[in-house]
């Protein structure tokens, strides 16, 4: 994986508690998920990627989870948005089972 945690995982759901969104406060217990080469599940960097590209219509929301995005992630946002379109990460985020070789690969495209 080309994307990994450079914050501990108590450091990561702090990062995401202080994003101004209920329903990503109430998502966040059961799509923020430990594991993966990258630290959590590839499914759980989608789901923090859709949360900072549209914030769920709440603009506030969107900013705050892009800087916890650029502070848990040791690539920033940018660079991952560049290379996952959103619609692949909106439905990739529900997948069951093992996604991250598909996410690794669309990572690497663009290096």
């Amino acid at each position: 994986m080309m994307i990994h945690m450079r914050v501990t995982p108590k450091e990561a759901r702090s990062l995401i508690r202080e994003i101004p969104h209920k329903a990503c406060q109430s998502a966040a217990q059961n799509k923020w998920v430990a594991g993966g080469a990258a630290g959590v599940t590839a499914q759980s960097i989608c789901w923090l990627y859709c949360w900072a590209k549209t914030g769920m219509n709440s603009a506030d929301a969107a900013v705050q989870a892009k800087q916890a995005f650029n502070q848990i992630f040791d690539k920033p946002y940018e660079w991952f948005d560049s290379r996952v379109a959103h619609e692949w990460a909106r439905m990739a985020r529900y997948q069951h089972g093992d996604i991250e070789p598909e996410l690794a690969r669309r990572l690497a495209t663009h290096s």
